[in-house]
């Protein structure tokens, strides 16, 4: 991580408690989908947030330099069982 070449973050699952998460840096941010029922996670790409925060800038005069996103829920292969 020191290096840049990796990232994490940690997340919190009512099941497993907090855990950390490593992923290989491949763009400036992910964001993630976390089925409650299997634990795997999904990449949500692109950033859904992407030109979101102009009106936080305009409004409050703060620059976002970084935000995390996930999600929570059940996917689509376990809303089928």
């Amino acid at each position: 991580e020191e290096k840049n070449y990796i990232t994490s973050f940690v997340f919190d699952c009512g099941e497993r408690g907090n855990e950390r998460y490593y992923f290989i840096r491949k763009s400036s941010h992910k964001h993630f989908m976390h089925c409650i029922k299997c634990h795997h996670f999904f990449p949500l790409e692109p950033c859904p947030l992407k030109g979101a925060f102009d009106s936080i800038e305009k409004e409050y005069g703060f620059h976002v330099e970084e935000h995390y996103l996930s999600l929570k829920g059940i996917c689509s292969q376990c809303s089928d069982k």
